[in-house]
């Protein structure tokens, strides 16, 4: 669910808020079977930096899960927290291609406490207007730093994937 409260041609910023409740019975990890249940909610703000040409976007992200294995009666709760930044060009009408860095932190509670790890990810992303209110947009993150609570490496690989990768495909209507 997605509502823009500010449009960006009219404020001074955009301001959308998201929430996006999920409920899975596979693990994303493991592929165990299990219930789980998940909530997203995220700020994002917009903002046209030149005229037709460059865009930026500053979005603060909270993701909260909980999930248990079939047969297991105790629960295990997670959040992260996120801060994403990016800037993008737009090289032709409806075209556009850009840079994404985002930060997480990752905790073993709904709430802030119980710090596991944080990690930093950056890549490129794109996205484009199709004929018929048809789009696409996709994005590719490497892990550029983190660390687990506990370890001393330069990367949390144990919360977090070295890899993001995201393809859509839509349509509005």
């Amino acid at each position: 669910m997605k509502y823009r409260l500010l449009e960006s041609d009219k404020a001074w910023f955009g301001l959308t808020l998201v929430a996006e409740p999920g409920w899975g019975r596979i693990d994303d990890r493991s592929a165990a079977r299990v219930t789980r249940y998940s909530s997203g909610f995220a700020i994002l703000l917009d903002r046209e930096l030149v005229k037709d040409r460059f865009y930026g976007a500053f979005n603060v992200l909270y993701e909260a899960e909980a999930s248990r294995e079939r047969g297991v009666a105790e629960w295990e709760r997670e959040s992260k927290l996120g801060f994403a930044a990016s800037i993008t060009h737009q090289f032709r009408p409806g075209w556009f291609a850009g840079i994404e860095t985002r930060y997480f932190r990752k905790y073993d509670a709904f709430n802030f406490q119980n710090f596991s790890g944080h990690a930093v990810f950056s890549g490129p992303t794109f996205y484009a207007n199709l004929p018929n209110r048809w789009w696409m947009s996709g994005a590719w993150s490497i892990q550029v730093a983190g660390q687990a609570r506990g370890d001393a490496s330069n990367l949390d690989l144990e919360n977090f994937v070295r890899h993001q990768a995201l393809f859509r495909i839509g349509v509005d209507f």
